[in-house]
C-alpha cells in the first residue's frame, strides 16, 4: 500500500489545504455579511449560498487545479525518481520476430541525466536510477520519505473517515427515532384539519400535508421529504388558545412552502462530509435561527397579532428542555438558544417583515456569491506564484495529472515524468520521432495518456528508425497524433521478450500513420505480444512494400474498428495480419482500399521461436472479420494456417485476381491444416476478366471444413455467368448469384447499398456502415 500511495503525498497535501483555506473562508465570508446585513431574506441567501460553496469545494479544488491554476508541486517532488526508463542500450527484444530486430539505437536518455533529476549526494547515495524492467517506484519501498508521506496520508483519511462514520451513525439512530415515532402519531381534530386545509390552500401547496399529535413530540415540528407532515404535541390545545395555534400551523405551513426539510438535510450532510470544519456549525445555526425568523415573518403577515403569537412561543419552551434533533425535521423552537431574540423581534413594530426576496436582495446575494468565488481563484493562484517554481516550469505546464508540451526536449520531460493518471497534451507542430519508452504502465482507473491538446491541429511526431517504440506498456492510451516518415514501423509496442508476461491494455484512437518504411518489411503498427487493446478510428497508409498497415504477432483479445487501410503494395504485403499464435481478435467496420496483396491476413507464416506464449498448433484461431468494405487487392481475405475464423457482412469489391484464399505456409507438422472458415452475409462484387478464379486453395489444407452461407454474388461484366464463375469447395447455403445488389455509387466509391437494394442481409449492416 505504501508504494501505491507515496508519490500521490504532494498533490494530497495541497488539494487538502485548499479545501481547508477554502471552506473556512467560506464560513467566515458568510458569517460575517450575515450579521453584517438587516434583511433576514438577504442573510439566508448568503448562508445558503455559503453551504453550497463548502459541499462543493472539492469539486472546485479539482476544477481549478486540473485547469493549470493550482500549486504547481514540482518543487516538491523534484527529487523523486521517475517511472520512465529511457533506456541508452535498446531492450533486449531477441524474442521478437524477424521484422522487431531491424530496429536500431535511437536517441533516448537515461533517468540520471533528466534535467528534473538534482544531482545532491544524497539522492546519489540511495541509487534513485530507474533500471531496465524495473517497476516504477518499487526501489522507494523503504525509504523513509515515501514511507512518512504514505502514513501521513493514511492517517488523514483513517481520522476523517472514523468522524465521518460516527457522523453517519448519529444520522441513521435519528432515522430510527423517526420509524419508532410513526407509531405513536394520532389524527388530530377535524376542525384542526382543516385549519391546516385551509392554510395550505393560502400557500398554494400541491400537496395538503396531513396533521398528526403524537405524546413524544415536545414541540410541533414537520416531518418527511417528499410528502411533509405536521406533528403536534398531544394535549397542546391546554397550553394554547385557537389562534396561537392558528399561527403555529402558519409558521410550519411556511416551513413546507419554503422547502426548508431539504434545506435541513442539506445541512446534516454538509456537516458529515465536513465535520472538521468548527465555523461550519456556527454557520448552521445562525442559518437555522434566520430560517425559523423568516417563518415568523410569515405568522405576522398573515395574522397581525405579534403579541399572541409571542406568548404562544413562551408557552411551547416552558413544556421543553431539548430541541428536536431528528432528521428531516424542522422544529418551531429548533433554536431554543434564539427564544429571547424572537420574541424581541416580534414585540419590535419596526422590524421588517419580508419573506420573498426582491431584487434588491436577489443582486445582493449575487454579488456576495461572485465575490467568494473570486476570493476562492484569487487564493488558489496567490498559493500557485508563492510555491517555489521547479526550474523547469516555463518549459511545461503541469498539474497533478496534466502536463502540456510544445516541444520534443518537453516531450522527452513529460515522458520521464509520466505516472499513473498523467495525461500529456501534444501542441499543435513537429516532434522528433526515434521515441523508445520503457514500462509506461498506468492502471485501469488511472491510465497514462498521450494525446493532441487540440485533435483539430494533431500533431506530428516524424522520422526515426520507429517512430515511437512502447516495450511492455500497461493501460496507455494513444490519441489524435499523426506518425509518419519512420525508416521502419510508423509504431511499435511489444512485451520487451518476455512472453509470459504481455504488454496489455493499449488504446490506439483517432491516430494517422503515414509513409512509412521502405521496400522492406515495415509495417505501419507492429505489435508482439499485445493483450486486450482496442485500436479505433485510426489511418494507415503507405506502409512498406512487404510489410502490413497492422501486424499482430502473438496478440490475444483485441478490437480493430472504424479504421481506414489504404495504398498498400497491389501485389505484396497485407493491411491487416494476425499470426504467430493470435486468437480472438476483431475487425469489424474498417474499409480496405487496395491495402496490399492481401487485404486481411489472417494468420501467417512465423518462426516458432517468435510465437506468443508458445506455439499451439495455429498462426491464428477464434478471429472475426465483420462489417468492413474492401476495394481491390488482390484477395480482400486470406485464410493461412488458421483453426476457425468467421468472416460476415463485408462488402468485397473488385479485388484483383482472388477473393479468398485458403493457405498454409507454416508446415510444421504440429499444426493444424487451415479450417474451420465460415464465409457467410457477404457481397462480393467483381469482373471476371479481372480474376483468375474466386478461391484460391493451397495444398496442406483442409477447405472441407470451411462453410458458405446467404452470399451475394455478382459479376459485373457477366451477370448470368456469376453462377458458374463461383466455384466453392463446399456447397453454399441460401446463396445468391447474379442478381444487382444496386450499390449507390460505385465509381465514386459509395458502396452503400441504396434504399430499394434486395441485398440488404449481405455486406455491412445498415447501422454500421464505414
Amino acid at each position: 500500500m505504501i508504494v501505491d500511495i507515496w508519490f500521490l503525498a504532494p498533490s494530497f497535501l495541497f488539494g487538502l489545504l485548499s479545501i481547508a483555506i477554502t471552506t473556512t473562508l467560506t464560513c467566515a465570508l458568510g458569517l460575517i455579511v450575515s450579521c453584517v446585513v438587516r434583511s433576514s431574506v438577504i442573510q439566508h441567501g448568503i448562508l445558503l449560498s455559503s453551504l453550497v460553496v463548502i459541499l462543493l469545494s472539492p469539486l472546485f479544488v479539482g476544477v481549478v487545479t486540473h485547469s493549470g491554476l493550482g500549486w504547481n508541486v514540482g518543487w516538491l517532488n523534484k527529487d523523486m525518481p521517475m517511472p520512465i526508463n529511457f533506456s541508452a542500450e535498446p531492450a533486449d527484444i531477441s524474442a521478437i520476430d524477424v521484422a522487431s530486430q531491424t530496429e536500431t539505437t535511437e536517441l533516448r536518455f537515461s533517468a540520471q541525466t533528466t534535467p528534473n533529476i538534482e544531482t545532491d549526494s544524497a539522492w546519489k547515495s540511495n541509487d534513485v536510477s530507474t533500471r531496465v524492467g524495473e517497476k516504477p517506484g518499487t526501489f522507494l519501498s523503504n525509504s523513509p520519505f515515501s514511507q512518512w508521506w504514505s502514513l501521513f496520508i493514511l492517517a488523514v483519511l483513517s481520522i476523517w473517515l472514523v468522524g465521518t462514520l460516527l457522523a453517519v451513525s448519529r444520522f441513521v439512530r435519528g432515522y430510527f427515532l423517526v420509524f419508532r415515532l410513526r407509531p405513536s402519531l394520532r389524527s388530530v381534530s377535524a376542525e384542526t384539519q382543516q385549519h391546516v386545509n385551509e392554510l395550505a390552500r393560502q400557500f398554494d401547496l400541491r400537496n395538503t400535508p396531513q396533521c398528526f399529535e403524537s405524546t413524544y413530540v415536545p414541540t410541533p415540528l414537520i416531518m418527511g421529504l417528499c410528502k411533509p407532515m405536521v406533528v403536534l404535541p398531544a394535549g397542546i390545545d391546554e397550553c394554547v388558545n385557537s389562534m396561537q395555534l392558528r399561527a403555529m400551523l402558519i409558521h410550519e405551513l411556511a416551513h413546507i412552502a419554503r422547502r426548508d426539510q431539504w434545506i435541513g438535510l442539506l445541512q446534516r450532510v454538509v456537516t458529515i462530509l465536513f465535520w472538521w470544519q468548527p465555523l461550519l456549525y456556527r454557520l448552521n445555526s445562525q442559518l437555522s435561527s434566520v430560517r425559523e425568523v423568516l417563518c415568523d415573518n410569515h405568522v405576522i403577515q398573515q395574522q397581525e397579532n405579534r403579541l399572541e403569537y409571542a406568548r404562544a412561543l413562551v408557552a411551547l419552551a416552558s413544556r421543553i428542555a431539548l430541541p428536536s434533533r431528528l432528521p428531516v425535521t424542522i422544529g418551531l423552537l429548533e433554536q431554543s438558544d434564539g427564544l429571547k431574540t424572537r420574541v424581541t423581534r416580534l414585540l419590535d413594530n419596526q422590524q421588517t417583515n419580508e419573506i420573498h426576496m426582491n431584487l434588491g436582495s436577489l443582486s445582493s446575494v449575487a454579488v456576495f456569491c461572485l465575490s467568494a468565488t473570486l476570493l476562492f481563484v484569487t487564493t488558489t493562484i496567490r498559493a500557485a506564484h508563492a510555491a517555489p517554481p521547479d526550474k523547469d516550469s516555463h518549459t511545461a505546464t503541469v498539474s497533478s495529472k496534466e502536463i502540456r508540451v510544445s516541444s520534443t526536449e518537453e516531450l522527452h520531460r513529460a515522458l520521464n515524468n509520466a505516472k499513473p493518471g498523467t495525461t500529456i497534451l501534444l501542441a499543435p507542430g513537429k516532434y522528433q520521432g526515434g521515441l523508445s519508452l520503457n514500462n509506461l504502465q498506468g492502471t485501469a482507473k488511472l491510465p497514462i495518456r498521450i494525446s493532441a491538446a487540440d485533435p483539430d491541429q494533431r500533431p506530428i511526431i516524424e522520422g526515426g528508425n520507429t517512430c515511437l517504440h512502447l516495450i511492455n506498456p500497461a493501460y496507455v492510451e494513444l490519441q489524435h497524433l499523426i506518425l509518419k516518415g519512420a525508416r521502419s514501423n510508423g509504431l511499435n509496442i511489444d512485451d520487451g521478450g518476455s512472453k509470459e508476461t504481455p504488454a496489455h491494455h493499449v488504446v490506439l484512437r483517432g491516430l494517422t500513420i503515414q509513409d512509412i518504411g521502405s521496400n522492406r518489411n515495415h509495417d505501419g503498427i507492429k505489435l508482439s505480444g499485445l493483450n486486450d487493446f482496442l485500436i479505433q478510428n485510426c489511418t494507415v497508409k503507405r506502409w512498406g512494400k512487404n510489410g502490413s498497415g497492422i501486424d499482430m504477432v502473438g496478440c490475444q483479445r483485441g478490437t480493430v474498428s472504424e479504421c481506414t487501410f489504404r495504398d498498400g503494395d497491389k501485389i505484396y504485403g497485407n493491411g491487416v495480419q494476425m499470426k504467430g499464435g493470435s486468437r480472438n481478435i476483431r475487425v469489424s467496420h474498417c474499409r480496405f482500399e487496395n491495402a496490399g496483396g492481401r487485404a486481411i491476413n489472417i494468420g501467417g507464416s512465423t518462426g516458432l521461436e517468435y510465437f506468443r506464449p508458445r506455439p499451439a498448433g495455429f498462426e491464428a484461431k477464434d478471429i472475426t472479420v465483420a462489417d468492413c468494405t474492401f476495394i481491390g487487392s488482390m484477395a480482400a481475405v486470406a485464410f493461412v494456417g488458421v483453426d476457425g475464423a468467421h468472416v460476415h457482412h463485408n462488402t468485397i469489391y473488385r479485388p484483383t485476381r482472388w477473393v479468398l484464399r485458403i493457405l498454409q505456409e507454416n508446415k510444421n507438422d504440429s499444426f493444424v491444416p487451415s479450417r474451420k472458415g465460415r464465409f457467410t452475409n457477404n457481397l462480393v462484387v467483381l469482373r471476371s476478366d479481372e480474376i483468375g478464379e474466386v478461391i484460391n486453395i493451397g495444398p496442406r489444407t483442409a477447405p472441407d471444413t470451411f462453410q458458405f452461407a446467404d452470399n451475394w454474388w455478382y459479376c459485373l461484366n457477366r451477370p448470368e455467368k456469376t453462377q458458374r464463375l463461383v466455384r466453392l469447395p463446399t456447397q453454399e447455403t441460401g446463396g445468391t448469384y447474379g442478381r444487382d445488389p444496386k450499390l449507390n455509387d460505385m465509381s465514386a466509391g459509395d458502396l452503400q447499398l441504396h434504399s430499394d437494394s434486395p441485398a440488404s442481409d449481405a455486406g455491412p449492416r445498415r447501422q454500421s456502415r464505414p
